[in-house]
């Protein structure tokens, strides 16, 4: 009746042995580059955004609007023991910088020359993030040095300034400055963001 020669295969066995799996690597190469990228991942530590990334995003000294009307905002009672962030949220609802003149500050940040600025003026600068890391944007406030030395200040080093608030004019545009009485070079923060 029947012969091996007549003897057909199922259909599902013809199916499977037709379709073959299409690799890029040779074998074990898609393995190694698993293992390598996990291995690069424990031991390189990511660099937090610094100067380089804070020019190329502008520096803002107002936060983005996000709302049409500006909330209430309360901040520290005493100047000098609010944030970077917090001046700059005072400045997003009162822009006039005369009225913030002598009272004292005290925040932290990393250093950046922005372009045109005099060899006196460092800006103190700090990320802020709103969802992740890709939407972080620099918020700054221009430093008045108590010198004309900025290179004692390298750029993307921290420091705590201390000082009080006048006004100057800076490339053409009346800015709140701080006027720095005391600078302090302080280690980056666990956390170098605000938010």
């Amino acid at each position: 009746m029947g012969t091996l020669q007549n003897y057909q295969k199922p259909q599902a066995q013809i199916d499977q042995q037709s379709l073959q799996h299409i690799s890029l690597f040779p074998k074990g190469w898609s393995t190694a580059l698993l293992l390598i990228s996990l291995l690069l991942g424990l031991f390189i530590t990511p660099r937090n955004l610094g100067s380089y990334v804070a020019l190329q995003r502008g520096i803002m000294d107002s936060l983005p609007a996000t709302q049409i009307q500006p909330q209430q905002f309360r901040t520290a009672s005493r100047p000098e023991e609010r944030s970077l962030i917090e001046w700059i949220r005072l400045l997003n609802i009162n822009p006039e910088p005369d009225t913030y003149r002598g009272q004292r500050v005290n925040v932290t940040g990393f250093v950046i020359y922005p372009p045109n600025l005099p060899q006196n003026f460092i800006f103190i600068t700090r990320f802020v993030i709103t969802c992740c890391a890709a939407d972080a944007y620099p918020i700054a406030l221009p430093v008045m040095l108590p010198d004309t030395n900025r290179g004692a200040y390298p750029q993307d080093s921290w420091l705590q300034v201390e000082g009080e608030m006048t006004t100057e004019v800076l490339n053409n545009q009346r800015r709140l400055t701080i006027k720095a009485d005391k600078l302090t070079p302080i280690p980056e923060p666990r956390n170098p963001y605000e938010y």
